[in-house]
């Protein structure tokens, strides 16, 4: 082998390691360079993620912001539609009262509430009260029953009050005080629900 053929071998075993390094480190570079590109899609997929989570989570909540004021606002004009209709039941059940007054059922209604305030209070005397509108009935009342029977000074709508001063006792059998404990007690149960 001469000279010229031996540096032509050296030259090209030289360019083949040259080429091959060269490769070998471009492929390195290469996959340092996937390796960044991997980790910078994760990182950008996280803060993508991150992003997405946090509108997610604030649209939620404007969502259920805005649909509790709806709630509200539904609640309350349930409520005022309620109210009215409570209003005018209790309209309707103090009409009704009135034509029950005018019945002979009234009449016998007020002698059974006489007669239970007297059997209350045994031998201990009893004052028993009708309520001014009645005024008309004390006389067939007083006939009836012997008892202290006199008109009240305030109107309770109907019905009797009885008071048994020896046991600092007071029956409240009026219409008044039972038309304001169910008005006052009233609900309307059932129907839809937004709890």
């Amino acid at each position: 082998m001469t000279t010229e053929e031996k540096l032509q071998h050296f030259y090209d075993a030289a360019i083949k390691e040259a080429r091959d390094n060269a490769e070998r480190l471009l492929e390195e570079h290469k996959k340092e360079l996937d390796n960044l590109l991997e980790e910078h899609k994760k990182a950008k997929d996280r803060e993508i993620a991150t992003a997405l989570k946090a509108e997610t989570d604030q649209a939620s909540r404007e969502i259920n912001k805005t649909l509790s004021s709806q709630l509200l606002d539904i609640k309350r004009e349930g409520k005022k539609c309620q109210d009215r209709y409570k209003e005018k039941l209790f309209q309707e059940v103090m009409t009704l009262l009135e034509e029950f007054k005018n019945t002979e059922s009234y009449d016998d209604y007020l002698k059974r509430k006489i007669q239970e305030a007297l059997d209350f209070a045994r031998e201990d005397p009893v004052t028993v009260y009708l309520s001014p509108e009645d005024s008309a009935k004390l006389p067939a009342m007083s006939k009836e029953f012997e008892v202290d029977l006199r008109i009240a000074e305030h109107s309770f709508l109907g019905g009797v009050q009885a008071e048994i001063p020896e046991k600092n006792i007071l029956i409240d059998s009026s219409f008044l005080e039972a038309f304001n404990n169910e008005k006052a007690n009233f609900t309307f149960d059932g129907g839809l629900t937004y709890e």
